[in-house]
């Protein structure tokens, strides 16, 4: 099983129709786009279909993407909302926000596994998912970019006044800017609450050198907590044109992103981190054997490549559902069956009667040679006996 866990989910902007067609649950919020008109919805009966703020285009490109990671093999995604500076409740609501009958949402249901012959949350028709193709399970994230207005009087937003919202996501990441931040992000926010992050994002190709030093000390603080560091190869790998400046963005962006990551991994001694693509078209994806392939290149090995986008997200979305069990116990509970034809029958108790205890008799002992120091004192009683009753001559 290989996962994804960073798929760009497309800004929505809000179109002409939306407010009129939302009436009033649109101005609740203001400002319109994905996240807005999915906490109008919390509290109606009805939750708002995450793909219709987007145009055609986005959906058919989010499609061909879902479609195209399946077929490469993933089992698991998750499409990453980006919250720049602050996160606010009323108005980065996931758009994917489970139903209150603890029924998913993903974007494409017939594409879900988890969503075979799911009813449609409005109650209009029942979607058939398609046998003929494979299944990958979608999850949602939301990244909040931490820079200094982040550290300042209004905060980051990851509290508890927000716990609500927050646990709506599967994944919660933060992207540091500056070493403040870093540190916040490794100390803090790491530690295992509602409120906790998951992963740890560095934007690696922005510049040749990181924006901070990475101390073994407060990464390995992260490390303890259960977070993990996260090297999107996107930037590396593709282009967003083919003509001479694109290919000279892309060569600086692939030197630093092998200069960042080689970095990473030699604070981490290569554990606790994962692979993910961060593609925001379809020309960003790769299969998983190329991303072990690549993994090469950074300085990990096969088996350290593998577990990067396997058994290491597998333990990260583990420890992200205890965020919603918080101080409880998680655990898969066996039932173990006794076997009727080796049980024995129970006995019945005995009854103990209590009785009154009598001082001991030292004749009765001598005469009838009963006693309860063992075998070694019966014997001299026997011998003192017979001496008695054959006195010498």
């Amino acid at each position: 099983m290989y996962y994804d866990l960073n798929i760009a989910w497309p800004q929505a902007h809000a179109r002409p129709g939306d407010v009129k067609n939302k009436g009033s649950a649109g101005n609740k919020v203001g400002g319109g786009g994905g996240g807005g008109l999915g906490i109008a919805s919390t509290s109606a009966t009805t939750l708002a279909d995450p793909l219709e703020p987007l145009s055609e285009t986005q959906r058919d490109s989010m499609r061909a993407m879902t479609l195209d990671l399946a077929d490469l093999g993933y089992s698991t995604i998750a499409f990453n909302t980006v919250v720049p500076t602050r996160f606010d409740g009323t108005k980065h609501a996931n758009p994917f926000q489970p139903h209150p009958s603890g029924l998913p949402r993903p974007p494409f249901p017939d594409l879900d596994p988890r969503c075979n012959q799911a009813s449609d949350l409005k109650g209009k028709k029942a979607v058939k998912s398609s046998s003929s193709h494979p299944k990958v399970v979608q999850l949602s994230r939301m990244t909040l970019v931490m820079n200094d207005e982040s550290m300042g009087k209004h905060g980051h937003g990851l509290n508890s006044a927000h716990t609500n919202a927050l646990l709506s996501y599967d994944l919660l990441s933060v992207r540091p800017t500056s070493e403040a931040t870093f540190s916040t992000a490794c100390l803090s926010l790491s530690e295992l609450k509602p409120q906790s992050i998951d992963i740890i994002s560095i934007d690696l190709a922005a510049s040749a050198r990181l924006p901070f030093f990475l101390k073994r000390s407060t990464v390995g603080a992260a490390l303890s907590n259960g977070a993990v560091f996260e090297v999107c190869y996107s930037p590396a790998v593709s282009a967003s044109s083919a003509d001479q400046h694109a290919q000279q963005d892309l060569l600086k962006a692939r030197r630093n992103v092998i200069s960042a990551t080689r970095d990473i991994l030699r604070v981490t001694n290569g554990r606790g981190v994962i692979f993910s693509s961060g593609a925001a078209d379809i020309m960003g994806l790769r299969g998983p054997y190329d991303v072990i392939n690549l993994a090469a290149i950074f300085g990990l090995n096969a088996a350290a490549a593998k577990d990067a986008i396997s058994s290491t997200c597998r333990a990260l979305l583990f420890r992200a559902e205890t965020r919603r069990t918080f101080r409880g116990v998680v655990a898969r509970p066996t039932v173990a069956m006794a076997k009727e034809e080796n049980t024995p029958a129970a006995e019945p108790q005995a009854q103990v009667t209590v009785q009154e205890r009598q001082p001991p008799d030292p004749d009765a002992d001598m005469t009838n040679g009963s006693n309860t120091s063992g075998k070694e004192m019966s014997k001299s009683q026997k011998k003192k006996k017979k001496r008695l009753s054959h006195p010498p001559s």
